[in-house]
This record gives C-alpha cells, sequence and structure tokens, in this order.
C-alpha cells in the first residue's frame, strides 16, 4: 500500500472522528488547548490501534467480530447522540448535565464509537501483506489533526448557535452511527 492509498484511508476513517469532534464543545464552557489535544488525541490512538488489532485478529476472528462491531459503533453512537438531542431541546440548558466527553467513560465511548470502522478496515488488510506500522500511524495522525481542527471549528460554530447545535451533533452522531450500521448490513 503507498502513501497516497494510505492518505486516502486515513482521511475516509477520520471522518467520524471528525464530525463527533465538532460536537465535543458545545457542552464545554470553556475548551482548553489540553481538552482539544486530549480528546484528538484519544480519537487519534483508537483509529490507529483498532486498525492494527483489526489486523492482528483477522486470522479467524474476524468473521465473529464483523457480525457484531457495526451494532457495538450503533448503539453508542446512537445513545450519545440521542442524549445530546433532548438536551438540545430543554429550555435553558447552557450545556448538557452529562459527563464531560474530553475525559473519562464518555471520551472512551466516543472514541471506541467512532473506530469501530477502523478495526474492520485492519481486519481487511490482513491479507494484503502490507506494512501495517506505516499505515496506522498515518491514520491517527490524520484523525488526531482532523479532531483538532473540529473541536476548534465547533466552538465557533456552538457559540453562535448555541443548543441547536446540540440537535445537529446529535444529529451527526445518529446519522454516523446508521451510516456504520447500513454499511456492514448490506456489505
Amino acid at each position: 500500500m503507498d502513501l497516497a492509498t494510505a492518505v486516502v484511508l486515513g482521511f475516509s476513517l477520520s471522518m467520524d472522528a471528525f464530525a463527533v469532534s465538532i460536537a465535543v464543545p458545545l457542552c464545554v464552557a470553556a475548551l482548553s488547548a489540553r481538552q482539544v489535544v486530549k480528546v484528538a488525541g484519544s480519537f487519534g490512538l483508537f483509529q490507529a490501534v483498532m486498525p492494527l488489532f483489526g489486523w492482528i485478529v483477522a486470522s479467524g476472528v474476524v468473521s465473529i467480530a464483523r457480525s457484531w462491531d457495526h451494532w457495538v459503533a450503533f448503539l453508542l453512537l446512537s445513545a450519545v447522540g440521542g442524549h445530546m438531542i433532548l438536551e438540545g431541546f430543554k429550555d435553558g440548558t447552557d450545556c448538557p448535565r452529562w459527563p464531560d466527553p474530553t475525559r473519562g467513560k464518555a471520551l472512551f465511548a466516543l472514541s471506541v464509537g467512532t473506530s469501530i470502522d477502523a478495526f474492520a478496515a485492519g481486519a481487511g488488510f490482513a491479507g494484503l501483506g502490507l506494512q501495517i506500522a506505516p499505515v496506522v500511524a498515518v491514520i491517527g495522525s490524520m484523525t488526531f489533526a482532523f479532531s483538532a481542527a473540529g473541536m476548534v471549528f465547533g466552538r465557533r460554530i456552538g457559540r453562535r448557535f448555541g443548543e441547536r447545535m446540540l440537535v445537529v451533533g446529535g444529529l451527526l452522531l445518529l446519522v454516523i452511527g446508521l451510516k456504520i450500521l447500513l454499511e456492514d448490513i448490506f456489505a
């Protein structure tokens, strides 16, 4: 796999994390540079590790994992997205009353939810005989960069549109989850 192919793959796999990262600043009053790096780093790490993990276990477990990976991503993204939508329709809510998405279980759930498709992609690499390290490095780096940019962009949009952006962000998460589910079901 050449560098151009790895970049295209990195771009496509990072778009889920980018979409989610746009929504993250909506529930953090004053997003710090440290939080941007932490979230982008988590998304980048998971996007790099999941294809590596998929590549490692592809020998026999891939058929089992492929039967449920899309459901995990769909459920995680739908739960977070549904919660955002409900909070966005509440009157007078400046920031949703949910765990801070820049740490703990919420960050873990978002990181896993956006990287399930990377696991499946990595499983597909198994028979290609490629050098996996450069590919996962490109995927992780691109995801980090797009996620950081998404958080900065999301903060600007959030200031202007406020609670309406929670609904939009939640809908984006639902659409991403549904896209993953339908692609795997009809593949």
